[in-house]
């Protein structure tokens, strides 16, 4: 088991599977706010999955190495009461805004979408320190063009 999970976590050194997680939250939304479960199911089954669905770089960037260190560490036992509230943390997002957009209340599911986004950057910049800069980037640029996307659709 040790080996595979070390394998998907070499292949989620691979950029790509950080761009298209915020793609699939956005499709889970909207499954929310069609109230299909077909969709939310299928987004939340993409996001869960997409870190290990593309290969893994012949040589990982120096900066892309350390990030995925710091980020396996934190989602790896030893659990420890910062990690658990950090967990804590982003399934009450998943759900706040899974609940949202249920309502129908576009305005705060997206408001709470990219507070999130901008949350996972703010934590990548502070526990990875300079390797969280282009990580920070990239999953927010990929979280504000998805909510843009969202947006684009419900409106």
């Amino acid at each position: 088991m040790a080996r595979i999970l070390q394998r998907l976590w070499e292949r989620h050194k691979n950029p790509l599977s950080w761009f298209v997680r915020p793609p699939l939250g956005a499709l889970m939304f909207y499954g929310a706010w069609r109230q299909s479960w077909l969709l939310l199911g299928a987004g939340a089954l993409g996001a869960a999955t997409s870190w290990f669905w593309f290969p893994g770089p012949r040589k990982a960037r120096p900066w892309v190495e350390r990030f995925i260190d710091v980020e396996r560490r934190f989602l790896t036992p030893p659990w420890t009461l910062p990690k658990v509230l950090g967990l804590l943390g982003v399934a009450g997002f998943l759900v706040v805004v899974t609940a949202a957009f249920w309502r129908r209340d576009a305005a705060l599911g997206l408001s709470v979408f990219t507070a999130g986004a901008l949350s996972k950057a703010v934590w990548s910049l502070v526990v990875a320190k300079e390797a969280g800069i282009p990580a920070a980037v990239i999953g927010l640029a990929s979280a504000l063009v998805a909510a843009g996307l969202l947006y684009h659709v419900l409106s």
